[in-house]
């Protein structure tokens, strides 16, 4: 029970964050500069997708018998 407290209270802090974030960079950056920092949040939300997603133990591991499969998903999704 304390791992989903912790768990959650992790995940609204991060989405607190994210959004105090968000509100200063639209407020003082311009148009061009906002689309490069939204590029750079949609990246890091990529790695993190996929760090997360447990597709990096696939890749780097040295027994996988499908790694045509995991290099073809991982071509599709970069």
């Amino acid at each position: 029970m304390s791992y989903a407290v912790t768990t959650i209270t992790a995940q609204l802090l991060i989405l607190l964050l994210t959004l105090a974030t968000n509100k200063v960079a639209a407020s003082s950056l311009s148009v061009s500069e906002y689309a490069v920092y939204g590029q750079a949040v949609l990246l890091s939300s990529l790695i993190s997708a996929f760090s997360t997603s447990g597709l990096q133990n696939c890749i780097l591991s040295a027994d996988i018998r499908e790694r045509v499969t995991l290099q073809v998903f991982s071509f599709l999704l970069f």
